[in-house]
């Protein structure tokens, strides 16, 4: 057997890793965020195909394991640039993959803070027209003081 880099081998981990990460972000984010059902089923399509190109990269790294003759070796090293670039590939679309992911989490934190203001408004709203509090607010402009 001749003996081959492990620099595909810990290139491909890092990226197994990142797969784990961010199929945990998907599955949180499906949970939480049902108003982005449809586009979390999209992206979670994309994630699927990457994670089996990640899988025929793992499979090739595996055969590589039996590379034993000059011209097998000489192969091996033809398909590891191809491999290069494909795990570079792969890494810019599993970002891309996160970063739509982060982008729904966010938007969806939004949607709750926008909720959280408005009813916070009807409370403030629903007060006496000459409490402390209301007249505090309205003059303040954000700048909230303490009620004392």
């Amino acid at each position: 057997m001749l003996p081959i880099s492990n620099a595909h081998r810990t290139s491909s981990g890092i990226l197994e890793d990142s797969i784990k990460r961010v199929e945990e972000m998907l599955e949180l984010a499906k949970a939480r965020c049902a108003r982005s059902y449809p586009k979390l089923m999209y992206i979670a399509h994309d994630f699927l195909e990457l994670e089996s190109s990640v899988s025929g990269i793992k499979y090739q790294l595996l055969e590589a394991n039996h590379v034993s003759t000059w011209n097998e070796f000489k192969k091996y090293l033809e398909n590891s640039k191809e491999m290069w670039r494909n795990i570079r590939r792969y890494e810019k679309e599993l970002k891309e993959i996160q970063t739509s992911i982060l982008r729904i989490n966010e938007a969806e934190r939004q949607h709750e803070l926008s909720g959280k203001i408005q009813t916070s408004h009807e409370i403030i709203s629903s007060l006496t027209p000459g409490s402390a509090m209301n007249r505090r607010l309205r003059s303040s402009a954000r700048v909230y003081e303490p009620m004392v």
